[in-house]
């Protein structure tokens, strides 16, 4: 349990949610979507694993994968 407390948390700023509102707009994901994706990478990740985004590939540095689909094959 005490390694939960060494984990980062990301606090979406105005900002963020603004950008959020941008990618819904412009890339046709879900406001929430959106919000998930900008707070990834302003965490600095590099994969971010999602079931429901595995369409989603490349954006910017950020990876989306999809845990359940097998490399090579197509969603």
């Amino acid at each position: 349990m005490s390694r939960f407390g060494r984990w980062r948390v990301h606090r979406p700023s105005v900002e963020d949610v603004l950008a959020a509102v941008g990618l819904h707009r412009s890339h046709s994901v879900s406001f929430w979507d959106g919000l998930i994706l900008r707070s990834a990478q302003a965490s600095q990740c590099s994969i971010l694993w999602s079931e429901d985004m595995s369409s989603a590939g490349q954006w910017g540095n950020l990876d989306v994968r999809n845990p359940f689909q097998l490399p090579g094959t197509l969603a």
